[in-house]
């Protein structure tokens, strides 16, 4: 019969019991060893706000990636590995930017390396997903999507615009293809395409980044208690929230501004063991977002609008 393109002739010689045992142990192993592998990388990982070990996280998901047996193993080494590079990049200082595009370039090179293991047979530019491999898929868009933005980000300008209109293509078929998970990454595409539409230049069409924003912040909304009898509503993801806060900015939506504004101030100015509780698997993302929400170079617009708005002064009142 033929397996995975090697010819192998049954038989039915009689199997020693050794033959099975050792068998049967090395496939045992080999199966250990890929789950060692990958508990070991979400150990590093988990420590990511050290560049150090977001670099040795990368280095444990590729070893694990040699070591899977199927599909669904390999795929999910390839993502987290892709996940690693990402913040191993992000960490890395301006002057290291030649050192960003070759990590950013290798993790979205590498996931869409298995994406033709995860869709259809099609024609279309982005295939629907096997069945069982939604998740997968939709993982292997997001992480290409976050690395291919960097990736042109650290490039320049030019080279931002010469793929932007691909990469808001496959966003946008991450975020409306029925068989496709919307919600990885808590709304993952949104965050990339709104902020996409924000800032290329020739992007008409503002309010849609607005409307894929909203609906990042809305599927993702979650009840914080920041203080006795102080309670706001907020994305779990404070990304999502940094990011249409910079769009309501843009679009001098004073309103919607202000209230989003002063619930991220208040969390700010929460007890650690708070902002810890917010989103236990985003403690790193939390403290990064918080301090380009007060000193950020690229957040200054946000920060002027709300002076400009007087938001700070319903502070009290309001909360």
């Amino acid at each position: 019969m033929l397996i995975f393109g090697c010819h192998y002739e049954t038989s039915t010689a009689p199997i020693s019991f050794s033959f099975l045992v050792f068998s049967f142990s090395s496939s045992f192993a080999s199966i250990s060893s890929f789950t060692q592998k990958i508990e070991q990388g979400k150990i590093l990982f988990s420590q990511r706000a050290r560049v150090e070990k977001s670099k040795e996280a990368a280095i444990v998901f590729s070893e694990a990636y040699a070591l899977g047996k199927t599909t669904k193993e390999k795929a999910f080494a390839k993502i987290k590995e892709a996940e690693a590079l990402y913040y191993y990049a992000d960490l890395l200082p301006a002057s290291e930017n030649a050192m960003k595009i070759a990590l950013h370039e290798k993790a979205f090179k590498g996931v869409e390396s298995i994406r033709s293991l995860l869709q259809k047979q099609s024609t279309e530019e982005f295939p629907a997903p096997l069945s069982g491999l939604e998740w997968e898929l939709s993982q292997v868009h997001y992480w290409y999507g976050a690395n291919k933005g960097k990736w042109g980000q650290a490039r320049g300008v030019i080279v931002s615009l010469m793929h932007w209109w691909e990469l808001k293509r496959r966003m946008i078929f991450l975020g409306t293809n029925s068989s496709m998970k919307a919600g990885v990454e808590d709304y993952g595409y949104a965050r990339i395409l709104g902020r996409g539409i924000q800032k290329v230049p020739v992007e008409r069409n503002k309010v849609q980044g607005l409307e894929v924003l909203e609906r990042a912040n809305r599927e993702t909304l979650a009840t914080i208690t920041v203080k006795q009898n102080q309670v706001i509503k907020i994305s779990k993801n404070s990304t999502n929230v940094l990011y249409l806060l910079d769009m309501y900015a843009y679009f001098k939506n004073k309103a919607k501004f202000c209230d989003l504004y002063l619930a991220f101030t208040s969390l700010q100015n929460s007890s650690q063991s708070i902002k810890n509780s917010y989103n236990p698997s985003r403690i790193p993302e939390l403290a990064r977002d918080l301090r380009e929400f007060s000193q950020g170079s690229d957040f200054q617009n946000l920060r002027n609008f709300a002076q400009s708005s007087n938001c700070l002064v319903k502070e009290d009142s309001d909360f």
